[in-house]
C-alpha cells in the first residue's frame, strides 16, 4: 500500500474520469490506471465500475472511500503536528519566501537584522507565494516574506495573521531596446498589433499585482500573452532576448536598466510612468499565536524598525 494510491483513488472518486485524474495527478493515463489497479489488487476487490461514464464506485469502493479519506486526513494532520513540534523544538527561525526575494532581498535584509541581534540561525524555503502561504498556514515556518499591494488580497485572515512592511519596490514594464536604444515594444499597443506579453502564472504574488493593474486599464491596453512563469529571473531573461514585455521589480533589473539591456516599455513621459508603473510593498507575515522566543525577538526588532507601522491586517 502506498499513500499515492489513496490520493489517486480519492482523485478518481472526485472526477469520475481516468484522464482528468491523470492530468491532475501529473501522470499519464496508463500509469494512473496501473496504480488504481494495484490498489484494487491490494484490496482484492474492484473499486470502480468502469462500464459507467463517469466511472462510479462499486460496493467495495463505497466501503473503502470513507476509510481512505479519513486515513489520508489523519496522516496529513499528524504530519503537520509533528512538523510544527519539530520546528519549535529547535533553535532555528524558519522563513518561507518567494524565489525573487530569497535571492535578491532576504540576504541583505537579514544582514541588517543581524547587525543588531547578532547571528540568527535561520532556514529559508524558497517557492512561489501560494506555496509560502500554505507553509505559513500549516505551521511549517515562522514567517513568510512576499510582495504585496494594498488592493490585492492574498487571503490571509486578519484575525489569525499580522504583517509588517520591511521593504518597498516598484513594478515597471520593460523590454529589450532596438538599434536606436528605443523600446522594441511600447504600451499600450493596439487591437491590430497587440504587444507580446510575458506574464506571471496565477501562483505568483507579483503576478496578482500586475493582473490587478491590467484589469484596471484593460480597455486601453492590448497584450498577447505568449509566455508565463512565476520566476522573475526567467521573465527577465526572456525580456533581454527581445521576446516581449514584462512587469518586473525595479530592484531586480537595476543593472540591466543601467547597461541598456532593458528599457522601459513606454514613451518615457511622466504620464506613462505613473500610468504603467505600480508601487509594491515587501511584507513579513506571521501567525498571531505565540512563536518561540528567538522568533518573537526577531519580530519585535523588525516591527520596531519597519518601513511602516505594524499592520493589524494582512
Amino acid at each position: 500500500m502506498k499513500i499515492q494510491w489513496i490520493q489517486d483513488f480519492l482523485s478518481l472518486v472526485d472526477t469520475g474520469s481516468f484522464s482528468k485524474s491523470a492530468d491532475i495527478r501529473a501522470t499519464t493515463q496508463p500509469a494512473f490506471s496501473r496504480r488504481i489497479k494495484a490498489l484494487e489488487e491490494w484490496l482484492s476487490a474492484p473499486l470502480f465500475d468502469r462500464s459507467e461514464s463517469p466511472v462510479c464506485l462499486t460496493d467495495a469502493g463505497g466501503k473503502f472511500f470513507p476509510i481512505a479519506e479519513e486515513t489520508l486526513n489523519r496522516l496529513y494532520q499528524c504530519k503537520d503536528e509533528i512538523s510544527r513540534e519539530n520546528l519549535n523544538s529547535i533553535n532555528v527561525i524558519s522563513f518561507a519566501a518567494t524565489h525573487t526575494l530569497s535571492s535578491n532581498f532576504f540576504p541583505s535584509w537579514l544582514n541588517k537584522v543581524e547587525e543588531t541581534l547578532g547571528i540568527v540561525r535561520t532556514r529559508l524555503e524558497s517557492d512561489h507565494m501560494d506555496k509560502g502561504k500554505q507553509s505559513l498556514i500549516k505551521g511549517h515556518c515562522h514567517f513568510m516574506l512576499c510582495h504585496t499591494h494594498p488592493k490585492v488580497d492574498i487571503n490571509l485572515n486578519q484575525h489569525h495573521y499580522i504583517s509588517v512592511v520591511v521593504g518597498q519596490d516598484r513594478l515597471i514594464p520593460v523590454c529589450a531596446p532596438d538599434q536606436n536604444n528605443q523600446p522594441l515594444m511600447q504600451l499600450p499597443g493596439t487591437s491590430d498589433k497587440p504587444i507580446n506579453y510575458l506574464g506571471y502564472t496565477p501562483s505568483s504574488g507579483v503576478g496578482k499585482v500586475v493582473q490587478h493593474l491590467l484589469l484596471t486599464d484593460r480597455e486601453s491596453v492590448h497584450l498577447d500573452t505568449i509566455f508565463e512563469s512565476y520566476l522573475v529571473g526567467v521573465l527577465k531573461r526572456m525580456c533581454c532576448e527581445g521576446r516581449g514585455i514584462a512587469w518586473l521589480p525595479e530592484q531586480q533589473i537595476t543593472e540591466e536598466l543601467k547597461s541598456g539591456k532593458l528599457v522601459k516599455a513606454h514613451n518615457g513621459s511622466q504620464e506613462h510612468e505613473k500610468r504603467w508603473s505600480v508601487d509594491i510593498d515587501i511584507k513579513l507575515f506571521r501567525a498571531r499565536e505565540a512563536l518561540p522566543n528567538n522568533a518573537e525577538q526577531l519580530w519585535h526588532y523588525v516591527a520596531e524598525n519597519a518601513v511602516g507601522k505594524l499592520l493589524k491586517s494582512a
